[in-house]
């Protein structure tokens, strides 16, 4: 498996003349190597280090030496040769077989490594035994094989790392190596046949020495709030591998980066680039923010970008209303989330707008009837949109009375309510009503959605029954009136009462005379009902302002 190498870097790759490591793979993954077959032989990776005997016990396949410690993973997988005879006998550490057929078979690496800006690139890795068999071969840019001259030879009885410098592999863009068994031209004798590798390293020397970096600059301003978009171009001077990353990273809001948070992502071998990253929602707010850009193949921690940053949080908004539901002509009553020092924003139908935090709106048309909008703004950042749906329900008409002598009847078969002089009736709700009291009635419908119609026109039945207040006596002018009502024979202690065609009272006035005169300049043009009151006799008169 190509690994990146866990050394600390501070901020650069190497130092001058000192080699970078642009490649390793432990082979603890088999993806990481193609291996071919042949008919007899093939490559394997596995973690078999025990030999045995083969072919009736002609030929003896030794024990592979055990790993150093400082391996990455001490006698875990490593890179063989294998036989087909041998496998079948229960033998698969590392042997082929000689003679009989001529094979040349190769094990690659899968992926490509970007030696741009490196020049001395040298092939590490450890290996045991073996006299010869096995050469190593590059590959340049995408062309074919090359064998390098060099050949696995010494026949080593303990695992040691070999150097092979590769000229052919310095500053180009993609570079590749294998290895190969040539039973062709080798032919190993046994028992020398267990060639043993692992721990595969690519490594070179920046061009000109000095050291390399990755620098940040962000593009499109120094203030942003949660949820918005930060571009930054980033400039390095390092040489980066297929597969590389380069991270965006967010410091803390003191501009450390002990524990940095990564905002952003793109995969590329370029040296230079853009890349953006999203802010955090719930960010802390603060002024010492920075970036960086950090690469991961090569492994490159950037440096950051030496400017301070203003975040702020995406502020929420939640928006309510005391009704969802409301009559024509009832307020609607907007209610917006307390942030503080905020800066509400509501619109709705008939562009509608308000800046207040809980506005409230006359329902006087039905266009009133939608779904209203509160965005909030704090420090310059404003949140999503939160929304809350109003019905304005209509107001029914008043109903029509039929009368019939003394039993009168609504235009509307439910939802009523009648009234005797503008007081409403107790249980009186039904279609029809028997008038039993001298008065005036009307009536009221509420609909099914709560909403009450205005009152019906007025039904006079004051010479139902007799009353013992003398009415005939009473004088009551001008009536029509005006802006006063004179009355004339009273008898002191008369209760006045006066209300308006909703049973509301405008007025109440106990006479100690037997004449008064009521100031109406107040009273809004329309009808009205005055209720007569003396020892227990009660009689209304109907009223006209004009």
């Amino acid at each position: 498996m190509k690994k990146l190498l866990l050394f600390l870097f501070t901020g650069i790759f190497s130092f001058a003349n000192a080699q970078t490591v642009l490649y390793t793979d432990d082979l603890e993954t088999t993806g990481s190597m193609i291996m071919q077959m042949g008919t007899n032989n093939s490559w394997a990776i596995n973690s078999d280090y025990v030999g045995g005997t083969i072919l009736g016990g002609f030929i003896t396949i030794p024990d592979v030496p055990l790993q150093p410690g400082t391996f990455s993973s001490p006698n875990g997988n490593y890179l063989h040769p294998l036989a087909d005879i041998a496998t079948q006998e229960g033998v698969t550490n590392a042997n082929f077989v000689l003679g009989g057929s001529s094979e040349q078979l190769i094990a690659a690496m899968t992926s490509t490594v970007n030696t741009t800006g490196y020049d001395n690139v040298t092939l590490k890795f450890w290996r045991t035994g073996g006299l010869d068999g096995v050469e190593v071969l590059y590959q340049v840019n995408g062309g074919g094989w090359v064998n390098s001259g060099y050949t696995l030879s010494g026949n080593p009885s303990n695992w040691i790392e070999e150097t092979v410098t590769l000229p052919a592999g310095d500053d180009v863009n993609q570079f590749s190596i294998a290895f190969e068994f040539n039973e062709v031209t080798a032919q190993d004798p046994a028992p020398n046949h267990y060639h043993g590798i692992d721990e595969i390293s690519i490594e070179g020397t920046q061009i000109g020495g000095g050291n390399p970096t990755l620098t940040a600059a962000v593009q499109n301003g120094t203030s942003f709030c949660g949820d918005d978009t930060i571009t930054v171009d980033y400039n390095g001077t390092g040489t980066y591998n297929s597969g590389n990353n380069f991270i965006l990273e967010l410091s803390d809001d003191q501009g450390s980066f002990g524990s940095p948070t990564s905002i952003g992502t793109i995969t590329s071998t370029a040296s230079t680039g853009s890349i953006d990253g999203i802010v955090p929602t719930s960010i802390t707010a603060g002024s010492l923010y920075r970036v960086r850009v950090n690469a991961t193949d090569n492994a490159f921690t950037g440096s950051n970008n030496g400017t301070d940053l203003t975040l702020n949080p995406k502020p929420q908004a939640l928006a309510d209303a005391t009704d969802t539901e409301v009559c024509e002509g009832d307020p609607i009553e907007l209610i917006g989330n307390d942030l503080g020092n905020v800066t509400y924003n509501w619109s709705g139908p008939d562009n509608y707008t308000s800046g207040d935090q809980n506005p409230v709106i006359n329902s006087s048309t039905l266009s009133n009837d939608g779904v209203y909008y509160l965005t909030t703004t704090v420090n310059g950042c404003t949140s999503d949109s939160a929304q809350v749906a109003i019905t304005v329900n209509p107001t029914p008409s008043a109903p029509t009375i039929t009368q019939n002598g003394n039993d009168l009847s609504s235009s509307y078969a439910n939802g009523n309510q009648w009234y005797l002089d503008g007081a409403a009736i107790n249980g009186a709700t039904n279609q029809t009503h028997t008038a039993t009291t001298a008065g005036v009635y009307t009536v009221q419908h509420t609909s099914s959605e709560g909403c009450t119609s205005p009152a019906s026109e007025p039904i006079d039945l004051s010479n139902l029954s007799v009353f013992g207040h003398n009415m005939e006596q009473v004088v009551i002018a001008p009536n029509p009136f005006d802006n006063a009502l004179h009355l004339e024979n009273l008898e002191p202690g008369t209760s006045l009462i006066i209300n308006d065609v909703t049973g509301k009272t405008v007025d109440e006035i106990s006479v100690q005379t037997t004449h008064t005169t009521i100031e109406t300049l107040r009273w809004k043009k329309g009808i009205y009902f005055m209720a007569i009151e003396r020892q227990g006799t009660r009689q209304t008169v109907k009223l006209i302002k004009q």
